[in-house]
């Protein structure tokens, strides 16, 4: 493969833009919660902050 040190730059460079974005959001991280919703063609996923992933069958 040898690939391992472009993986690298890619992940560095993705570690460069998360704390560029945690710098620019601030203080809001600490006042916004996030709920993740995920639909597939036979259910519906959902998870909010402490829980599990619920499905739902649909």
């Amino acid at each position: 493969m040898g690939k391992s040190s472009e993986a690298d730059i890619v992940i560095n460079n993705y570690q460069q833009r998360v704390t560029k974005l945690q710098q620019a959001l601030d203080d809001s991280l600490h006042n916004t919660e996030v709920s993740l919703v995920r639909i597939y063609a036979d259910r519906i996923r959902l998870r909010g902050e402490g829980q599990h992933i619920r499905s739902m069958v649909i």
